[in-house]
């Protein structure tokens, strides 16, 4: 029953949008290079906290940056890779349930990516972690 309804309702939405489905739309809030990607950028962003309805956390476009190591988790779901930045310093960066778009990093050595930016914090130790919303070949 529940299929029967789902089926309808997407060919309503196709029809509406003309046999075509909007591309996705990412909001960008802020603009920064690689070489500004760390701890202090973590701590300059939580002053905007707490983030949720209506104070989302930020998006933040990064454009040309190297990236190495990619591959994708174990279950296959999630992309995991390290960006690079001008002075060769790496992140942990992870795009979750995109492990299918592993192939385009391919011949690809620089992407602009949208992320949020995090602070990791194992063993007492604090490091970037930059959570990926996506990215392109560099423009």
């Amino acid at each position: 029953m529940l299929g029967k309804f789902t089926d309808e309702l997407n060919a309503t939405v196709l029809d509406l949008c003309r046999g075509r489905l909007p591309e996705r739309e990412i909001v960008i809030d802020a603009e920064t290079i690689a070489n500004d990607l760390d701890l202090g950028t973590v701590d300059l962003l939580q002053r905007l906290e707490p983030f949720g309805a209506g104070n989302e956390e930020p998006r933040i476009l990064v454009r040309g940056v190297g990236h190495r190591s990619a591959r994708a988790s174990n279950d296959g779901r999630h992309l995991l890779l390290h960006v690079t930045d001008d002075r060769n310093r790496s992140h942990k960066a992870v795009f979750f349930n995109a492990g299918d778009r592993l192939a385009e990093l391919t011949n690809t050595p620089k992407i602009d990516i949208v992320t949020r930016i995090r602070r990791d914090t194992w063993n007492g130790r604090d490091n970037l972690e930059l959570h990926l919303e996506d990215f392109r070949p560099a423009t």
